[in-house]
């Protein structure tokens, strides 16, 4: 997710000259659409249980942020909009897992 994340803001800094030409929705559309995907990259490639992958994927991620944040780090400090960012992440990362096998099943269903 953060090497497709990364691309993206190369591309974008280099045809705009800055990093984050565009409001803050617009960059919280990107980050979910990215967690979609890679929740259906999961989905992909378990085959089976890829929504439970998924899920369990993106609560491991949130956790790596949350813990030490409840611990008290002092680097883990984030503004209110990261953490809400974040809370989406789970699911968004189940949609996409989702999407993915409901068309696996329709589209296998059809050949």
């Amino acid at each position: 997710m953060v090497s497709v994340l990364m691309v993206i803001e190369i591309v974008i800094q280099s045809v705009f000259g800055s990093a984050n030409p565009g409001p803050t929705w617009f960059w919280l559309c990107i980050n979910y659409t990215d967690a979609v995907v890679f929740g259906a990259i999961l989905a992909r490639l378990v085959r089976t249980d890829g929504l439970r992958v998924a899920f369990c994927a993106a609560l491991f991620l949130v956790l790596c942020f949350v813990i030490p944040a409840v611990a008290g780090h002092p680097g883990s400090q984030a503004p209110l909009c990261a953490w809400i960012e974040l809370g989406g992440v789970i699911p968004a990362m189940c949609v996409g897992a989702a999407v993915y096998q409901i068309v696996g099943r329709r589209i296998g269903n059809v050949t």
